[in-house]
């Protein structure tokens, strides 16, 4: 997973994804994306889940 600044054309953060841990999840929490004072930030996840559409992830994660 990478975020870039589209504007500034520049790789903010990049995280890779290995192992079997995933096997048989069907998604993925990658990052979560906050501010901090005025500042964005990243915080790196990489937590397979099981959910069937979107709205289960919200319910179940925010």
């Amino acid at each position: 997973m990478r975020l870039v600044d589209l504007e500034k054309k520049q790789e903010i953060a990049r995280y890779s994804l290995s192992g079997s841990e995933y096997k048989g999840k069907t998604g993925m929490i990658l990052a979560e994306v906050y501010r901090h004072n005025s500042e964005w930030k990243m915080a790196a996840v990489g937590e397979g889940i099981n959910v069937k559409n979107i709205q289960k992830v919200v319910n179940q994660y925010c």
